[in-house]
């Protein structure tokens, strides 16, 4: 379930019902916000915490060139909203690996993604953001993730798209680990 705030709602949509540790996500359907969102998984499912997905919709400003012979195209909000969601449910999806109902998305309409995410993680464990890959002088992030790693109150996590944990190496949860190397020294 999606749950959509405008930019003024942000808090109260972000933070009702939650109790524990939460971990911001932004997402937008680019390689950087699945990789920040599997990053997220695993955190939270080490840590317990709740995860929640964001995608940011900047507004349409109706533009009217009619009086220069152009015609105008009518955008739907709703539509707009409806397709912001069907993205957060499929970047969702694609990361969770059954797992979904871990995650709880939310669609906020703000005109800048970065300010709208450092809001949404005002009182957050983490915000994660995706970054992009490597080029030619180094790694470099988007104006969102730059701007998150700016003016946000909370520690942020900047993952590359091309991070990924397989199955097979998963961390083990210290609590977990730690009896068998008990074991193994006392050999």
């Amino acid at each position: 379930m999606v749950t959509t705030a405008m930019h003024a709602d942000v808090a109260g949509a972000i933070h009702a019902g939650t109790a524990r540790r939460r971990l911001v996500v932004g997402v937008d359907g680019s390689p950087g916000s699945y990789a920040a969102l599997r990053w997220a998984l695993e955190q939270g499912r080490l840590h317990d915490d709740v995860v929640e997905a964001v995608y940011v919709l900047e507004p349409i400003v109706p533009l009217d060139f009619t009086g220069a012979g152009f015609d105008t195209a009518d955008s739907d909000s709703e539509d707009l909203r409806a397709e912001a969601g069907a993205i957060l449910d499929r970047v969702v999806a694609d990361t969770t690996e059954g797992a979904a109902s871990r995650v709880r998305e939310v669609v906020i309409e703000h005109p800048n993604p970065g300010q709208a995410l450092v809001r949404a993680a005002a009182d957050a464990a983490l915000l994660v953001v995706g970054g992009h890959r490597h080029h030619g002088f180094g790694f470099l992030l988007g104006s969102t993730a730059a701007s998150c790693m700016r003016h946000a109150t909370c520690p942020v996590v900047t993952v590359p798209e091309d991070w990924y944990v397989p199955a097979s190496s998963r961390p083990v949860p210290l609590e977990v680990a730690r009896p068998a190397r008990l074991e193994e020294a006392q050999r």
